[in-house]
């Protein structure tokens, strides 16, 4: 599952796209996840729940994956990007 938003500004207001920032100079990862979420979807979320947070490349994830994360990114490297 991909979260995604409208944009509300021009040019491409009423657009739907992937959430996003960016990752502000030495900030921690975990940190600025829980900055972003805030910012461009208006809900917190608490990453200290979980032992890691960290960026992957989809072509090199790290193991062990759970079930669904195998699924999702098998999924997504084969384009297909809903059910």
């Amino acid at each position: 599952m991909t979260i995604l938003a409208t944009d509300r500004a021009e040019p491409e207001a009423g657009h739907w796209g992937l959430a996003g920032g960016k990752v502000d100079l030495f900030e921690p990862v975990a940190d600025a996840v829980k900055r972003e979420v805030a910012e461009e979807l208006g809900i917190g979320i608490e990453p200290d729940k979980h032992d890691g947070l960290d960026w992957f490349a989809l072509e090199a994830p790290p193991e062990p994956l759970t079930l669904a994360a195998k699924t999702a990114i098998a999924l997504i490297r084969q384009g297909q990007t809903r059910g």
